[in-house]
């Protein structure tokens, strides 16, 4: 049993708000009681004692858009020489790019990421040894393997494999530490027959992650716009999810609202690389569900949240809070769904995935003024404990799960390698 004590306690539960010199009880993986210090420590004296020092006690975030390859290129890589990156690609490479990732999620109080392998190069076993890094660190992950067309039909058909042998290994074993989406590559680049293969491929009730990379307009071979073609084929439901989806058209986004179907903004990532932003607010306006990711980026989601703020006043959009409720509310309601169990709140009964934030000389006592303070002015390095499933990751800013000195080391080494 573990007792997080001496913080004020933002329980994002609208039957309860926020307290100060509050405590909560955790038992197992969920947390089973909020309360007063003095009573919770009362009731619990026998529990394991982690003190907030003060600081922000709130539900751990969730990164609903990562790349954890990208972590291992060199800086400045594009173009040809990317493409030689990509192609010395191994297991290591995916290992310690997962690795990475999920050291930078613990820190940055990120208990939950959805992390996508997007190369055309990757090699077998990609999924599996993703999930034996982000496992052993002890950060919950959801998995998919992008499907394209690009590296020819036989590679196409092994990564297809891949998507639905994972899907199948998640659904078989249950864990609640990871879960499987089937991965797509740019529509553009998928002739009928791919769209069609994956169809019959994935299994009925699987999710999928897409790039669209689509600019405005309908695509110049198929002469149907990418979002139309996922449609057309089967492929939007209410767990898909919509990366760099660039400037989709009104009758697009018409579509993915109707299909149940969501977008997933890193703004920050999307335009480094030449793919245009949508609003967070005017989607929101349009009542299209919007999650927050980070992309190639780091997994700092209080940095991601003003970068969304930012393109939205770039388009336009004044700030109605959409970013901060895509993090807040939708990121771990969809994640919640996904691994079947109540995320982004520290209510009794919820998952027991609480992170700890340092408030500085902030001092508030409503909901509204701790969430705009956190994400006007507080970043991922304000994360001082990092509680996933119960598990203690991160205390005092020092990681607990992994050896973290050894890990960078091999990180470091293993990104050496692979530049040369």
């Amino acid at each position: 049993m573990l007792v997080i004590h001496n913080g004020t306690v933002l329980t994002m539960d609208e039957n309860c708000p926020p307290f100060t010199n509050g405590a909560i009880a955790i038992d197992g993986e969920s947390i089973i009681a909020t309360g007063p210090c003095e009573t919770i420590l009362m009731q619990y004296s026998g529990a394991e004692l982690l003190d907030a020092h003060g600081g922000i006690i709130m539900p751990g975030l969730v990164n609903m858009r990562m790349q954890s390859r990208a972590l291992m290129r060199p800086a400045g890589t594009r173009g040809s020489t990317q493409l030689a990156f990509d192609k010395r690609l191994n297991l290591d490479t995916v290992k310690y790019g997962a690795y990475a990732a999920a050291l930078q999620c613990i820190r940055n109080g990120v208990t939950t990421v959805f992390d996508s392998a997007f190369v055309p190069n990757d090699p077998a076993g990609t999924l599996q040894t993703m999930y034996a890094a982000y496992g052993e660190t002890g950060v919950r992950c959801c998995l998919s393997f992008e499907t394209s067309e690009l590296p020819g039909s036989a590679r196409m058909r092994a990564a297809s494999d891949e998507n639905v042998d994972f899907i199948r290994y998640c659904g078989y074993y249950k864990n609640p530490s990871v879960a499987a989406s089937f991965g797509i590559g740019p529509v553009s680049e998928q002739s009928d027959f791919a769209l069609h293969l994956i169809r019959a491929a994935a299994p009925a009730d699987s999710g999928f992650t897409v790039r669209l990379n689509a600019k405005t307009g309908n695509d110049p071979v198929n002469k149907e716009s990418a979002v139309e073609r996922l449609a057309e084929f089967g492929l939007l439901n209410d767990k898909t999810i919509i990366c760099a989806c660039g400037e989709t058209t009104p009758d697009d986004v018409e579509l993915i609202r109707s299909n149940g179907a969501s977008i997933a903004l890193a703004s920050a990532a999307d335009v480094s690389v030449g793919v245009p932003c949508l609003s967070t607010e005017e989607l929101c306006n349009k009542s299209v569900n919007v999650f927050i990711g980070t992309g190639t980026a780091s997994s700092d989601m209080l940095e991601a949240v003003r970068n969304e703020e930012f393109y939205s006043s770039v388009r336009g959009h004044c700030s109605t809070g959409a970013g901060v409720k895509a993090l807040l509310k939708e990121n771990p309601s969809f994640a919640g769904r996904l691994f079947n169990c109540r995320m982004g709140s520290l209510a009794p009964g919820a998952s027991a995935d609480v992170i700890v934030l340092d408030a500085g000389a902030q001092c508030c006592n409503d909901a509204d003024s701790i969430i705009d303070m956190l994400t006007r002015f507080a970043s991922g390095r304000a994360c001082i404990h990092t509680v996933s499933r119960g598990r203690i990751l991160m205390k005092d800013r020092k990681i607990l799960s992994v050896d973290e000195t050894r890990l960078s080391k091999e990180i470091a080494a293993a990104r050496r390698g692979i530049s040369r």
